[in-house]
C-alpha cells in the first residue's frame, strides 16, 4: 500500500508542476503572436513608403510627413501613427490601416525619417512598434524595432 501512496504523491507533484507551466506557455505564445503581427504591420508601412515615391516633392504617406531632400541631411522628429486591424477606422485615410488616433488601434508606431547627404542616397527610416497602442512606449507590454532604407529620391 505504501508504494501506491508514494506513486500517487509523485503523480500529484508532477501534475502540479505541469499546471504551473501552463500560464507561462500561454504568455509566451501570446507574446510571440503579437510580435509576429507587429512585424507584419511594420512590413505594411514599409511597403506603403516604398510604393509612394514622393521624396522629391515631399508629402504624406499613411499620416507620416516625408521630408524633401534639400542638400543637407534632415531628420524629422518622432512621428506617431497608429495601426488598426480594420481598414478605414476613425481618423484613418480611406483604404489604410494607419491613422493619427489611438482609438481602436492595436499598435503605436514611432517613426523617424532622415534624409540623405546626397540626392542619390537612400533615406533612413527607424520604426518602433509598441503595444497596446494606448500605452507609453517606454512601459508597453511589447516593443519591436526595425530600420529600413528607402531609395525613393
Amino acid at each position: 500500500m505504501i508504494e501506491v501512496t508514494m506513486a500517487l504523491g509523485l503523480a500529484a507533484l508532477c501534475l502540479t508542476t505541469l499546471m504551473g507551466l501552463i500560464p507561462v506557455g500561454l504568455r509566451s505564445s501570446q507574446s510571440a503572436s503579437e510580435q509576429c503581427s507587429a512585424s507584419s504591420a511594420a512590413a505594411i508601412l514599409i511597403s506603403d513608403l516604398k510604393i509612394a515615391q514622393i521624396a522629391s516633392t515631399g508629402g504624406k504617406v499613411d499620416g507620416l510627413t516625408i521630408p524633401v531632400y534639400s542638400g543637407t541631411p534632415l531628420t524629422t522628429g518622432t512621428q506617431t501613427i497608429y495601426y488598426s486591424d480594420q481598414i478605414g477606422t476613425t481618423g484613418s485615410q480611406s483604404g489604410s490601416h494607419f491613422s493619427g488616433q489611438a482609438l481602436g488601434a492595436r499598435y503605436q508606431f514611432s517613426v523617424v525619417i532622415q534624409t540623405p547627404n546626397s540626392p542619390v542616397a537612400a533615406e533612413n527610416v527607424d520604426i518602433r512598434v509598441s503595444w497596446p497602442a494606448v500605452a507609453n512606449p517606454a512601459t508597453a507590454d511589447g516593443v519591436m524595432e526595425t530600420v529600413c532604407q528607402l531609395n525613393i529620391n
